[in-house]
């Protein structure tokens, strides 16, 4: 299995163009999903390109919610292949052909969940114990909340939406330590500095940049 953050606002790996949004990539058994569509189009065609993808290799899109940062890269992808699935919530208002809306808990391929809560689907990949989860905090929170309590979870990669401030980081911190989270990843709006309010919890944290594949 194998995760690539091909769109974040963080400079990471050469060749790859950051821009403001959040998704990543994940290829198991020779398939590939994105969590999430990133802001604009043509960079999350290149971004996909440099990761050896094309738009005819994606076979599902799992979106956490419909903010542009997320969705903004859909209708280019959707051009290049028209037959992917889009994954998303009952109160998702996207556009596009083929949404399955989710409800609790879908396996989109074998091992593999999409998570609901209102407003928010999560991407679990439960034989890795790793969630990927894209929202402000408190909808983060209840969404690792809800899953916690039904599926171990080691890992979170977390694209945070709208800076909330250190005090909101540092709840969503006690909260993940308090649930046995051992490891964060944090996307987006994530500052590096912001690593050192999971740390104190014992929760090893780490601020990748674009183009990065994230170890499992």
């Amino acid at each position: 299995m194998r995760v690539v953050l091909v769109y974040d606002d963080r400079r990471g790996r050469r060749g790859f163009r950051p821009s403001w949004g959040f998704s990543c990539l994940v290829e198991l058994e020779g398939r590939r999903l994105l969590f999430d569509a990133g802001g604009r189009d043509r960079i999350l065609l290149h971004n996909l390109q440099e990761a050896g993808v094309e738009p005819r290799d994606v076979e599902l899109v799992i979106v956490s919610h419909d903010h542009d940062d997320h969705v903004g890269g859909l209708p280019g992808l959707l051009d290049g292949n028209p037959g992917i699935t889009v994954f998303a919530s009952p109160s998702s208002e996207l556009d596009v052909r083929r949404v399955n809306r989710v409800r609790n808990r879908e396996e989109v391929v074998s091992g593999v969940l999409a998570v609901e809560r209102p407003n928010n689907v999560g991407l679990l990949l439960e034989s890795e114990e790793v969630l990927l989860a894209a929202r402000e905090p408190g909808e983060l929170v209840e969404l690792v909340r809800w899953v916690c309590e039904r599926w171990e979870v080691e890992t979170v990669i977390a694209g945070f939406c709208r800076y909330p401030g250190a005090a909101r980081i540092r709840q969503v911190a006690e909260v993940l330590g308090e649930l046995g989270v051992g490891r964060v990843v944090g996307c987006h709006y994530f500052r590096p500095s912001d690593a050192r309010h999971f740390e104190r919890w014992g929760i090893e944290c780490e601020r990748p940049g674009v183009g990065e594949e994230l170890e499992l």
